[in-house]
């Protein structure tokens, strides 16, 4: 009787620590995950193009200047998504959108980059110098 009960008790004592195995298993599956969706946010897929130009768009509305997108082209046979954009408005905010651009969390290359003064715009209370400026980016963390 005590050799069977020593018996159920291995067993027992056993299936525990497969059990914490398991739930430290899930934990750590469940971080891996998080770093993956995590990893994955820096990748721009092909069904992601236009919210990847909305983004774009917003980000530079929000330091007070206008972009247009001129061009898009996907290269095929590198895994890239080209843009060639026109930006206008002040020379802060140009200069702002440009460093929001480097320091978005996207792989991107700016192949070319143009500007130039545009002329002024009078307010009632001031006038203020206005800017052109043209990019031509290449976004690397593009997956097709």
């Amino acid at each position: 009787m005590k050799r069977a009960t020593s018996e159920t008790e291995l067993v027992l004592k056993e299936e525990i620590k497969n059990q914490e195995k398991i739930k430290s298993l899930s934990v750590l599956m469940k971080s891996i995950e998080e770093e993956k969706t995590s990893f994955e946010s820096h990748f721009i897929k092909k069904s992601d193009i236009v919210y990847f130009l909305d983004s774009i768009e917003k980000l530079s509305k929000s330091v007070g200047a206008s972009t247009s997108i001129v061009t898009v082209n996907e290269d095929q046979d590198k895994a890239e998504l080209a843009l060639s954009l026109s930006v206008e408005g002040s020379f802060e905010s140009i200069y702002k959108f440009l460093m929001l651009l480097e320091n978005a969390p996207y792989e991107i290359e700016i192949v070319d980059f143009d500007i130039e003064k545009g002329g002024s715009v009078v307010t009632a209370t001031n006038s203020i110098e206005n800017w052109k400026a043209s990019f031509k980016i290449k976004l690397l963390s593009f997956s097709k």
